[in-house]
């Protein structure tokens, strides 16, 4: 199953190419909300950007509604790259 998710994962896609800035934030929003895993609390998720300064934002924005988040890209040393990552994980 070349491309396929492990049975513990689901994807999905949202094609949010004609909507405006907040609006692609909001599906963001709506669409984290949507997976809940049994116990109840929200799913991890991951989000994937084209650019470090929009991963960022994104990391930001999440915290300010009380999501946390964690960003990886290049900008970062590789200790805190494993650091989200391990957060992640964990």
């Amino acid at each position: 199953r070349v491309g396929a998710a492990t049975e513990n994962v689901e994807q999905r896609f949202k094609d949010a190419s004609r909507v405006g800035d907040n609006g692609k934030f909001q599906i963001l929003l709506e669409s984290i909300e949507e997976v809940k895993p049994k116990n109840g609390t929200k799913a991890k998720t991951l989000v994937f950007a084209n650019a470090k300064a929009l991963v960022d934002d994104i990391s930001w924005k999440l915290s300010d509604e009380r999501i946390r988040a964690g960003t990886i890209h290049g900008g970062l040393t590789q200790a805190a790259r494993d650091r989200a990552l391990g957060d992640f994980k964990n």
